[in-house]
């Protein structure tokens, strides 16, 4: 007989793992519409690599 806890525990465990891969997939996405970003600004634009690499680094020095 299976213990109901153990039950529980499993259900909670499946709906945690689903909301995660929903943010997981929405963080891949901006990601990648983010990358997509920089490449057309390096390549297109003539952008240094080095500049937006710098430019991120103080934008994520600035939100933390």
């Amino acid at each position: 007989m299976i213990d109901p806890l153990v039950v529980l525990e499993v259900m909670v465990a499946i709906i945690v793992a689903l909301f995660l891969g929903n943010i997981l997939r929405a963080t891949l996405k901006i990601l990648f519409y983010v990358l997509i970003f920089v490449l057309v600004m390096v390549f297109v634009f003539g952008v240094s690599y080095n500049e937006m690499v710098s430019w991120v680094m103080k934008v994520v020095l600035w939100a933390f």
